[in-house]
């Protein structure tokens, strides 16, 4: 995994920075450019803020990936719900945690450039 450049970020207009912070040194650190949206129209705008919240929503899906894991494993699921489904035939399918969990797994993996 490659880090990324570490949050917050921020957007002014189009662009997304590094948040501006104080530095040891008594100055000022930070703000450097991460990406820029061509502004064409307002859309533009509400790409950068969401680009620039994604540190944020990377550090919340890990957490909620956390949770929905220990959820499982606390209730007994398996890995696999095609073992769950094995294991429970007559109670259907508990399948929407699964997609759930998988899709948090996803949006993790496609931020960490995994996928």
């Amino acid at each position: 995994m490659t880090a990324h450049t570490p949050g917050p970020w921020e957007a002014v207009g189009s662009l997304v920075r590094t948040m501006p912070h104080a530095n040891n040194r008594g100055g000022m650190s930070g703000g450097y450019l991460i990406a820029e949206a061509p502004v064409v129209n307002e859309g533009r705008y509400a790409d950068a803020r969401l680009i620039s919240a994604a540190p944020e929503l990377l550090d919340a899906a890990r957490v909620a990936l956390e949770w929905i894991e220990s959820h499982m494993r606390a209730r007994g699921y398996p890995e696999d719900v095609v073992v769950w489904l094995e294991r429970n035939p007559e109670a259907g399918s508990p399948d929407a945690i699964y997609r759930q969990r998988d899709a948090v797994r996803a949006a993790i993996a496609k931020a960490e450039g995994r996928i």
